[in-house]
C-alpha cells in the first residue's frame, strides 16, 4: 500500500478515485474541520482608521 497521505489527488477525477484515495480525502477535510472548530478566537476584521475631517473656510482676501 502507498502512503496516501502524501498523495496529491487535484489532477485525478472523481469517477477515477479508489475508494481508499476517498476515504484519505474524507480524513484530510474532517481533519481540516476539526481544526477550523478549535479555533476560538479568529482575528478580528480589520477595519479602516477613522477620517477626522478639519473644516475648511474659504479666505476672504482684503477683509482684516
Amino acid at each position: 500500500m502507498t502512503d496516501l497521505r502524501h498523495m496529491d489527488f487535484s489532477r485525478i477525477r472523481d469517477e477515477d478515485l479508489t475508494a481508499e484515495q476517498r476515504k484519505e480525502i474524507e480524513r484530510r477535510f474532517q481533519a481540516f474541520a476539526g481544526a477550523l472548530a478549535k479555533v476560538k478566537n479568529p482575528a478580528p476584521a480589520a477595519t479602516a482608521p477613522k477620517k477626522t475631517v478639519a473644516k475648511w473656510a474659504p479666505r476672504v482676501y482684503g477683509a482684516r
